[in-house]
């Protein structure tokens, strides 16, 4: 073989070889932004409201290949269920991103005062194709929840 035929060649097997290197950090890169992009941000608001302290937890906004998420947020009474806990419910919308029909499931883990799972607080709805949609759930009471757990899925029908 020529070298002038291997020079070329030589270059567009490493520039493969970088494509594929490249590709595998751009994806490792994107899997982090998507777990930043789940985690909460920290404002919140507080209003007095006649059923005791209301606060609003914002959480963040999430972006995926399928859906998008914009202004979610927990609201919270503090001592709003007796004898204990509060009362929480969490709002939002979402978007489909795709062009088929598909089941949003959305909720954030409850727990007990000493720890162990209670359940959630959350909702499910369908969602058209490139549509946007209002989140919301029923008030809930809860002892203890993590909304820097923020669950949010997708299910085809």
């Amino acid at each position: 073989m020529k070298s002038k035929n291997l020079i070329p060649l030589l270059l567009a097997t490493l520039l493969t070889a970088s494509c594929a290197e490249l590709n595998t950090a751009l994806e490792s890169a994107n899997q982090a932004l998507g777990t930043l992009n789940g985690a909460t941000s920290s404002t919140s608001s507080t209003a007095n409201n006649h059923s005791g302290d209301k606060t609003t937890i914002a959480l963040a906004n999430k972006s995926t290949a399928q859906f998008e998420t914009r202004n979610m947020q927990l609201e919270v009474y503090k001592d709003g269920c007796r004898p204990n806990g509060d009362m929480v419910s969490l709002t939002g919308e979402v978007r489909n991103k795709t062009n088929k029909s598909f089941t949003f499931i959305y909720g954030i883990p409850t727990y007990t005062k000493s720890g162990a799972r209670a359940g959630s607080i959350g909702n499910f709805t369908m969602i058209s194709p490139n549509e946007w949609t209002a989140l919301t759930t029923i008030p809930s009471c809860a002892e203890k929840y993590d909304a820097s757990k923020l669950e949010l899925k997708t299910s085809r029908l």
